[in-house]
C-alpha cells in the first residue's frame, strides 16, 4: 500500500477496512482516549466501525497515522467539511494509542496533512473546534500557529454537562509565514 502522505517517521494511508480492527475498536472504548470526541462514548462494534469508514465522504481527507519503523497504526487524522470555494476545511484528529502520546506524532501528521490542504487544495483556512478543557488539543494546535476565533458557551456534552467549545482557525497566508 502506497502512503498518501509521508513525514520523517510516519506514513498517512487513507483509512480503509483494512484498518478497521480490534485495536481501532479499543480506542472508541476507551474514555480516557475519547473524551472529547463528538463520536466518543457510545457502543460501537467493529461492523459500525466498518459502516461509518465506508461513509466517509469521498471528499474527506481521513488518514491513518502509521509509524514507518514498526508499522504501527496509532491514530487517524480528518480534514472534514471541505468546501472548495470558500477553501475551507475542519481538522480533526485522534491519536488512540495511549503509549504514543507525547512524542509529537500528532504535530508531525498535522503539520504534513496541512501542507497538503494549504499547497495542493489550495484551501485558504482551516478551523477546528475543541472543548475548552480539551488542554491537549489547543495546545497542539497553537503551537501549529491556530488562533482562537470563537468561544461557544456551554455548546457542547461532555462528561454529564455542558461545556464551551472553542474554535480555532489557521491561514495558510500566517501558516506560509
Amino acid at each position: 500500500m502506497t502512503p498518501f502522505l509521508e513525514t520523517e517517521r510516519l506514513n498517512l494511508y487513507k483509512v480503509t477496512e483494512e484498518f478497521c480492527n480490534d485495536n481501532y475498536l479499543s480506542w472508541l472504548h476507551d474514555k480516557e482516549v475519547n473524551k472529547y470526541l463528538d463520536s466518543g462514548n457510545f457502543p460501537i462494534s467493529l461492523d459500525d466501525l466498518i459502516l461509518y469508514v465506508k461513509n466517509i465522504p469521498n471528499d474527506d481527507i481521513f488518514l491513518a497515522i502509521v509509524i514507518k519503523e514498526n508499522k504501527k497504526h496509532i491514530g487517524n487524522i480528518r480534514i472534514h467539511s471541505i468546501n472548495y470555494k470558500n477553501g475551507l476545511g475542519e481538522s480533526g484528529i485522534l491519536l488512540g494509542d495511549k503509549s504514543e502520546w507525547g512524542k509529537g506524532y500528532a504535530k508531525e501528521a498535522s503539520i504534513a496533512v496541512f501542507n497538503h490542504c494549504f499547497n495542493r487544495l489550495n484551501l485558504r483556512k482551516i478551523t477546528m473546534g475543541a472543548v475548552q478543557e480539551n488542554i491537549a488539543s489547543i495546545k497542539l494546535y497553537e503551537k501549529i500557529g491556530f488562533k482562537q476565533e470563537g468561544l461557544f458557551k456551554k455548546h457542547a456534552f461532555y462528561d454529564g454537562e455542558f461545556r464551551n467549545s472553542i474554535k480555532m482557525a489557521l491561514f495558510k497566508d500566517d501558516y506560509i509565514k
